[in-house]
């Protein structure tokens, strides 16, 4: 595979055994490159900064690092480019860690203890299939609780997701249930670049910056013409 179409990687981790640990592990895979490592959230800031829009595809971002933690670094970087994916990648099982890392605009949040195998396949899916990146508990807690504070500071139109066309509220409502993108195309008998592009619609029509925040903004009569 080429080097354009990798997916290319910069690890932001103050921890350098574990940097060490996941460069091995993603050494094996020819899909993956890591471009850089950094150790604290303002590095991340400036590297992202360097590398993007044409080196730089996801950044995996530790929450616990000095000089500036994770959680303000994705702040920052989804701010200025709302299109770099960021993953938290943490030890931590804290729910509040986890809604942080969601209303700062990640993507997912996934932790260090995955095994290195799976971390690799939950990238390729992410990558390939829009699946989240995230356990199936983790979305639900996170999905439950943008529904409840996300609309307080950044408040939405009343009818806001009835923008959509029913074929998207059908796509979001199977989104919120925890189906890949994979599995919604063989539900509705579609091809997944059919389903990937009425997801771009909907976060458009409904000014979401991911999955979880279109998620969070489903009402509950929307799964009904």
């Amino acid at each position: 595979m080429s080097a354009a179409s990798k997916l290319r990687i910069l690890i932001a981790d103050d921890h350098e055994g574990y940097r060490r640990e996941l460069g091995c592990a993603f050494a094996r895979d020819p899909d993956i490159q890591i471009v850089d490592e950094v150790s604290n959230g303002a590095e991340a800031i400036r590297r992202v900064r360097a590398l993007r829009p044409h080196k730089l595809d996801l950044v995996l971002m530790d929450i616990d690092m000095p000089v500036m933690n994770g959680i303000e670094a994705t702040v920052d970087i989804v701010a200025s480019d709302p299109s770099l994916a960021v993953i938290i990648l943490t030890v931590s099982t804290l729910d509040e860690d986890l809604f942080a890392g969601i209303s700062s605009g990640a993507v997912g949040f996934l932790n260090k203890n995955l095994r290195p195998g799976m971390l690799m396949r939950t990238l390729h899916d992410f990558r390939c299939n829009g699946s989240l990146p995230m356990s199936r508990i983790a979305a639900g807690k996170a999905f439950s609780y943008l529904q409840h504070h996300q609309a307080k500071p950044a408040p939405v139109p009343p009818r806001a997701s009835r923008r959509l066309s029913w074929r998207e509220r059908e796509i979001l409502t199977r989104i919120a249930g925890g189906a890949h993108d994979r599995e919604i195309a063989a539900a509705l008998v579609v091809a997944e670049s059919t389903i990937k592009t009425h997801v771009r619609h909907i976060l458009r029509k409904l000014g979401a910056r991911n999955r979880a925040e279109a998620v969070a903004r489903l009402r509950p009569d929307d799964s009904r013409d």
